[in-house]
């Protein structure tokens, strides 16, 4: 009573063969089998096309000629989760937190002039206050040593605010000439293609009221185009980011409360972009009188990029001021390049965030944000009147005599296997092995209590404090005197990444000034 239906096997490269049957019957033995084998067909034939697919898009045959890609030295992960309860040195390699001081705990109302955020890239210690730029204001903080909170003693000097209304100053160093107490801060790297710098004369004042009215006069920024400071370039613009550096006469009279950009010059080294420049400076006068400045580069060979993250290779570029608009057009001066030192790779960074240096003791602290750890070494000849740029260079780790360390070995070795240690060890051995102490010391930031976690993210900003004590002078084996190194160190600290770049646990640090203690 029913239409027969004939259903057709496609297993079979061969003709098919149709099966018949009425509805309602049950498929025949046969036919079941064909359409399990053409099942069982398509399975396989759309694996093998998915491998095939997979194998042509990963693996590539090697083009001839082609350079194989580079390979980046990893760092050291930062010391976290099981690090704080299993390392048995914890307190001797961890920076012990004195005081954390949010920034907007320090200036009473009227000393923020509108300012709503602090991002703090360095300091400086200088007669009793500390001296801080931010990257997000035009403003230099000034702030009592002993950080008291909500003080009149505390003052932003300047406005927030250059004359286009933008708070990016991209300062991220501050220091002083030792000899006069000149003081200069460091504009990271601006696209100075074209530039036409301010007047000399500019008068950078603070006549603002608690209402935050726009200053008397604030610095102009044409010709320094970054972030939108002027307006915009050609489409073909070439930018040339170079680090600006001002020299800075403050002016605390009784009218106005502020300072005064005297002067500014180019630095000679260009930089691929204008978020890795110099992210720290100091200086020091040579033997032969000149005035020096040592600007840290952020990333590692001074570039950016997988090159900037090549840790373990940071740069410091030594600068002489020169005189010349040849160099670089629209200024008259410029900071010619005179050496490159090396930072020791012991300091395995990622970035390098602020340098400190001590110049009794030649100490020098080296931060990085990424790492959230302290680099502290020695620079020889790192002294007013005795800096060579040519011969200055930091200390490595020096080896011992083989012998030395061979008699130490078979100590070691007999308290274990008796005499029979005297010939475990070759001179040869201990020559390759051979460690006298180490001339730098290598800190964490101070990990979360709960979770061992990184908690100082953004550190920026270093500067030694110095007291009483310091100022002696220890004497050395050979009867020689070596002025000491302070144990505490004052820090500043940038804002927290947003938009889920760093973790909350960044948060409550950030935008603050922090003092240290050095481990003894």
């Amino acid at each position: 009573p029913h239409s027969p239906m004939t259903i057709y096997s496609k297993a079979s490269t061969e003709e098919s063969t149709p099966i018949t049957r009425n509805k309602g019957d049950d498929l025949t033995y046969e036919s079941t089998k064909r359409r399990v084998m053409f099942s069982a067909a398509a399975i396989l034939l759309i694996v093998a096309l998915t491998i095939g697919m997979s194998s042509s898009t990963s693996i590539q045959a090697p083009v001839e000629g082609a350079k194989a890609p580079k390979k980046s030295k990893k760092p050291e992960p930062p010391h976290i989760d099981d690090y704080c309860s299993t390392n048995v040195d914890y307190a001797k390699t961890t920076l012990k937190p004195l005081i954390d001081a949010p920034v907007a705990s320090l200036l009473v109302s009227k000393e923020l002039k509108g300012q709503r955020k602090f991002e703090t890239s360095d300091v400086i210690l200088k007669d009793g206050y500390y001296y801080s730029v931010c990257d997000s204001s035009w403003a230099i903080l000034k702030v009592k040593q002993n950080l008291p909170l909500l003080s009149y003693e505390n003052s932003n000097l300047g406005s927030p605010l250059d004359a286009s209304g933008s708070p990016e100053s991209q300062f991220e160093a501050i220091f002083e000439d030792g000899l006069t107490g000149q003081m200069y801060v460091v504009r990271e790297a601006i696209d100075v293609a074209g530039a036409d710098p301010q007047p000399a004369t500019t008068n950078y004042s603070a006549a603002i009221s608690s209402s935050a009215e726009p200053p008397l006069s604030a610095p102009s920024t044409q010709g320094l185009r970054h972030r939108g400071l002027s307006s915009p370039l050609p489409t073909d613009h070439l930018a040339d980011y170079r680090a600006v550096i001002l020299e800075v006469d403050l002016s605390e009279d009784d009218d106005v409360v502020g300072y005064k950009i005297a002067n500014q010059c180019a630095s000679e080294i260009s930089f691929p972009s204008d978020s890795k420049g110099f992210e720290g400076a100091t200086s020091l006068r040579g033997a032969d009188g000149v005035l020096y400045v040592l600007g840290l580069c952020e990333g590692n060979h001074c570039l950016d990029g997988e090159d900037g993250m090549d840790a373990g290779n940071g740069k410091i570029v030594v600068m002489a001021k020169a005189e010349g608009t040849d160099v670089v057009p629209g200024f008259d001066c410029y900071w010619k390049t005179v050496a490159t030192l090396s930072i020791p790779s012991s300091a395995l960074f990622v970035d390098y965030s602020a340098i400190s240096l001590h110049q009794p003791s030649q100490t020098v602290a080296i931060s990085s944000q990424e790492n959230s750890q302290l680099w502290v070494g020695t620079l020889v000849g790192g002294r007013d009147g005795e800096f060579d740029p040519q011969t200055a260079h930091f200390l490595e780790r020096e080896a011992a005599p083989a012998e030395d360390v061979a008699e130490k070995e078979k100590g070691k070795k007999k308290g274990k296997k008796g005499e029979k240690g005297d010939a475990d060890i070759s001179e040869g051995e201990a020559e390759e092995g051979a460690i006298k102490d180490p001339t730098f010391k290598l800190y964490d930031f101070p990990r979360t209590t709960i979770g061992c976690q990184v908690q100082y993210c953004n550190v920026e900003g270093l500067a030694w404090v110095q007291n009483d004590a310091d100022a002696a002078d220890d004497q050395t084996d050979d009867g020689a005197y070596k002025a000491r190194a302070p144990q505490v160190l004052a820090a500043v600290s940038d804002q927290m990444k947003g938009h889920g770049k760093q973790p909350n646990a960044c948060l409550v640090k950030d935008q603050s000034f922090h003092l240290f203690a050095i481990p003894p």
